[in-house]
């Protein structure tokens, strides 16, 4: 079972809002989401906005949805890369054996919303640039 289209609509509605306006911070217990987050708090926060409960950290968020095959890019799930920092990367036999540091929300239009630490704040980039910038690790889709 996959998010309900209003609840989709609401996760990608209120991300967008803070696209060039939060402030990216490394670390979580600094951050007050949304003006000031990281990656995976920005998951938790924008999907709490739409009433859903989502883990508040990387490793969680990874266990929290169903693997997809790479070619499902359907809006609303997440989408994990490598990120850049080697030395924060999660690892773990399961479901990520080369490492997890980044997570991104899928929206339509082959996009993808994250908070982007070199550029300091959300960011929407086409799919293949998200994909070039960062080693791809695994789509998941959650439910409501």
């Amino acid at each position: 079972m996959s998010l309900a289209p209003d609840q989709c609509r609401r996760i990608l509605e209120v991300t967008r809002e803070w696209v060039g306006r939060a402030t990216y911070t490394f670390r979580a217990e600094e951050c007050q989401p949304p003006a000031s987050l990281n990656c995976f708090l920005l998951v938790a926060w924008a999907f709490g906005e739409a009433r859903i409960q989502a883990p508040r950290t990387l490793s969680e968020q990874l266990y929290w949805g169903q693997c997809c095959p790479p070619s499902y890019t359907k809006p609303g799930c997440l989408i994990f890369t490598s990120g850049q920092n080697v030395v924060s990367d999660f690892v773990d036999a399961k479901r990520a054996r080369h490492g997890v540091g980044h997570v991104g929300i899928i929206s339509e239009g082959e996009t993808v919303l994250h908070a982007c630490w070199r550029r300091a704040t959300v960011v929407e980039d086409p799919l293949e640039q998200f994909l070039r910038e960062h080693a791809y690790r695994g789509i998941y889709q959650v439910s409501g």
